[in-house]
């Protein structure tokens, strides 16, 4: 996730801890440590703090757990949990702050189609309206009228090249 001042957040891979780039200065920062996770959602938020949600724990067994992270003090905090595990999910902030988080799949057997959205206000998980099909490792992109495009992805039958929109 880029952050307010350029750096760039990197985190949720295995093997390593969270760490910030300084494109400025071609150097990394190692901040702090986080439950190690693979293919989470990561979303700046209008605060200016990072999302980091979802993604597939040790043993291969998908997350639901949240975490936001303070640019500012460099140290993670919990938030409330998505109401379904997920990894691999696409996601997008909406004009209203919140973050939806689309699709994904669980236990590498499920390919999903549920949607939900985060409220930073609250810290609570709502569920969305499900997409039209089911959809794991698409993008999604938040459109100047408000809409969330989500694109491509896949399913257990292959490589999907449709897209649908989400009006929040």
């Amino acid at each position: 996730a880029t952050l307010r001042n350029h750096d760039v957040l990197i985190a949720g891979a295995f093997g390593g801890g969270p760490e910030i780039f300084h494109p400025a200065s071609n150097s990394w920062t190692v901040v702090g440590t986080t439950p190690l996770r693979e293919a989470p959602i990561m979303e700046r938020l209008p605060n200016g703090s990072v999302l980091l949600a979802s993604g597939e724990g040790v043993n291969h067994r998908d997350l639901r757990t949240a975490r936001l992270f303070d640019p500012r003090t460099r140290l993670w905090s919990a938030t409330g949990s998505m109401r379904s595990p997920r990894n691999d999910a696409a996601s997008a902030v909406l004009p209203d702050g919140r973050v939806l988080v689309a699709g994904g799949e669980q236990v590498s057997v499920h390919v999903l189609k549920s949607l939900e959205i985060y409220d930073p206000t609250s810290g609570t998980w709502t569920q969305g309206a499900s997409m039209l099909i089911p959809r794991d490792g698409a993008s999604a992109t938040t459109l100047p009228d408000g809409k969330v495009m989500m694109c491509g992805g896949a399913d257990f039958s292959g490589v999907l090249s449709s897209c649908e929109m989400y009006a929040p």
